[in-house]
C-alpha cells in the first residue's frame, strides 16, 4: 500500500515499525502442530505466521488457506501449495469461499493479540475454527517528533489501535483519517479519532482510491 501511494507522489511514513518475534516458554503452536491430524485445514493470515509454523515443520499434509497476498507469497517462497488465497479478511472475501470453510475444524495461526476480526468472519459463516498463537508482534514508535501529517491511512483495526492508542496517538486524533473497513473505522473512533472516512470497498485498491479522493479534495 505504501508503495502504491509513493508511486502516486505521496510522502509516506510507515508507523509503527513492526517486528515478528518468537514466543518465550512453551509454544501453543508447537502443541497444535503435534495434533495437526485433527484439523481439516490450516489458515494463515500473514507472512509471520507462515514463518513461525515452517520453522517447526517442513511440510503441511493438509489443505492450506492463505488470507492476503503476503501470506500467499510467504507460502510460495517455502514451496508450500495452498488451495486458495483469499484477497483479504473482510466479510466479502471470506464469504466467497464459504463452502471451503465448512469442511471441518480449521487451525487459524495468529499473533499473540489474535486475529479477532478474521476469527469472527469465519465463525459467522459457520466455520469451526481454533485460533492458536504462533508469534508476537513488537511495535516500535518513532523516537523523533513527527513532521506535519496531512492524512492518516489505516489499513486494519490492529494498525489503528497500535498507532492511535497512548500518548503517541494523541497528536494524530484531529488529523483526517482514511479507514479500509468498518471495523477499522470503529477502532479509530474508539481511540478518539475525530474525522474518519470509510473506503467504499474493503480492499487495498479501495483504500488507495479513497486516499486519492481525499487528497484531491483537501
Amino acid at each position: 500500500m505504501a508503495e502504491e501511494l509513493r508511486a502516486l507522489g505521496a510522502e509516506v511514513l510507515e508507523i509503527p515499525e513492526v517486528e515478528a518475534g518468537s514466543l518465550s516458554g512453551g509454544s501453543p503452536i508447537a502443541m497444535a502442530l503435534a495434533r495437526l491430524h485433527e484439523f481439516r485445514g490450516i489458515v494463515f493470515g500473514c507472512a509471520a505466521g507462515v514463518e513461525a509454523v515452517l520453522s517447526q515443520v517442513s511440510t503441511l499434509d493438509l489443505p492450506v488457506i492463505a488470507v492476503g497476498a503476503a501470506a500467499a507469497q510467504a507460502l510460495s517462497r517455502h514451496g508450500i501449495e495452498f488451495v486458495v488465497a483469499l484477497r483479504g479478511a473482510c466479510q466479502e472475501a471470506v464469504g466467497e469461499q464459504s463452502q471451503l470453510f465448512q469442511k471441518g475444524p480449521l487451525l487459524l495461526v495468529t499473533a499473540e493479540e489474535g486475529r479477532p476480526n478474521l476469527f469472527n468472519e469465519l465463525t459467522q459463516i459457520g466455520a469451526e475454527v481454533e485460533a492458536v498463537v504462533a508469534y508476537r508482534y513488537v511495535h516500535r514508535m518513532p523516537s523523533a517528533s513527527l513532521p506535519p501529517i496531512d492524512l492518516v491511512v489505516l489499513p486494519s483495526s490492529s494498525a489503528a489501535r497500535a498507532v492511535l492508542s497512548g500518548d503517541f496517538g494523541k497528536v494524530l486524533l484531529g488529523v483526517p483519517m482514511a479507514a479500509i473497513g468498518p471495523q477499522t473505522a470503529t477502532a479509530a473512533r474508539q481511540c478518539g479519532a475525530q474525522s474518519v472516512v470509510l473506503a467504499k470497498e474493503d480492499s487495498v485498491a479501495g483504500l488507495v482510491s479513497l486516499v486519492r479522493s481525499m487528497v484531491r479534495n483537501s
